[in-house]
């Protein structure tokens, strides 16, 4: 998911303001230029009155399958809490900011479309067909809001119009569009994988995503930070290791010994991993190493150990890095989320 792709604390709120030659739909401080608190309901397209949002569901309980999510009946909206009340912002308004959060500036607008689309098809995951999603359910898919002044810290002031321009026009040309699957286990909007750069190639996931496909993508190598080198020693990696939950503990130069991989999946990622007495889940290796993937591997260099990883992010679903290649080939975002996932289609829920 998330980055691509790691879920992250949503941070930021929202301000909306102007910019030329694009209008800026959404970015949020907490606060407004104007002393005129009373008008900011109509700064967001809202009437003043917006209604006892109290009783609006949370998703908590929602009994939607692992795989899919339902199909809304029309555009869900976003509940933000601020001063004391409660606003709704539709999706396409929050989707600019959205998308700036998740992929780099300088990739191309047909990456940047269909990302798009899985955002928006995971706001409407999150819906669940309640039409509702509250702020603090946006980082349950790893998304995140910026506001105006995160934005220019990331690209520059001075490229702030241009990179929102080029994310509210991934937007706009993609408009009520979400990725949906039809199978034995029902229809809906699928959970919207998606990394910064597989290992070479996407994962797959086992029968309840059946839309998850092993995708080639060679294009994740040129990504920034593909490539991730690590020397340690073999007593600082027995200190991570040990200190794992319910590990066993286990010394450096009993590490040393043991250290191997015992299973990976077809992608290149690691499963299981045997440290000292005891098998570990790739996974955990990964967090105690900080890697930005799980697809890594171990050598013995001058007395001490080198890991080297290879990707950005889980490795499932749409891999940017991987899409902005195949762009420059000629590919179109429908045909970029087509090569990622298999048996979707794109349906257009709202004008």
């Amino acid at each position: 998911m998330g980055q691509a792709f790691s879920m992250r604390r949503f941070l930021a709120a929202l301000f909306l303001t102007a910019m030329i030659p694009y209008v800026v739909t959404l970015a949020w401080t907490g606060r407004l230029d104007s002393e005129d608190m009373a008008g900011m309901p109509e700064l967001f397209g809202l009437p003043e009155d917006t209604g006892d949002l109290k009783d609006a569901g949370s998703g908590e309980g929602s009994e939607w399958t692992p795989a899919l999510g339902k199909i809304p009946a029309s555009e869900p909206v976003v509940l933000l809490s601020r001063g004391g009340r409660e606003y709704k912002v539709s999706a396409e308004e929050c989707l600019p900011s959205l998308l700036a959060g998740q992929i780099p500036k300088d990739y191309g607008e047909e990456t940047k479309k269909a990302q798009a689309v899985l955002l928006r098809t995971g706001l409407c995951f999150l819906a669940d067909g309640s039409g509702r999603i509250r702020e603090n359910q946006l980082s349950e898919l790893g998304m995140e809001l910026m506001d105006r002044g995160e934005l220019e810290q990331l690209w520059g002031e001075k490229d702030f119009a241009s990179s929102y321009g080029a994310m509210l026009e991934a937007v706009q040309a993609t408009k009520g569009e979400v990725l949906t699957f039809s199978g034995a286990f029902g229809e809906g909007v699928i959970y919207p994988f998606y990394c910064r750069a597989a290992a070479g190639k996407t994962r797959t996931l086992g029968e309840a995503y059946p839309y998850l496909r092993q995708a080639e993508s060679p294009g994740d190598l040129k990504a920034d930070g593909f490539l991730t080198i690590l020397t340690i020693s073999p007593g600082e990696l027995a200190e991570r290791i040990s200190a794992l939950p319910d590990a066993a503990p286990v010394s450096g130069e009993e590490l040393l010994e043991t250290l191997q991989i015992v299973e990976r999946d077809e992608a290149g990622y690691v499963l299981q991993i045997q440290a000292g007495p005891k098998t570990y889940g790739g996974e955990e290796i990964r967090e105690a190493l900080k890697f930005p993937s799980g697809c890594y591997e171990f050598s013995e260099y001058d007395g001490k150990l080198q890991a080297v990883c290879r990707g950005i992010g889980d490795g499932y679903g749409f891999s940017q890095a991987g899409a902005n290649e195949l762009e420059k080939e000629g590919t179109l975002y429908q045909e970029l989320l087509s090569h990622y996932f298999q048996n979707v289609e794109i349906l257009k829920i709202w004008e």
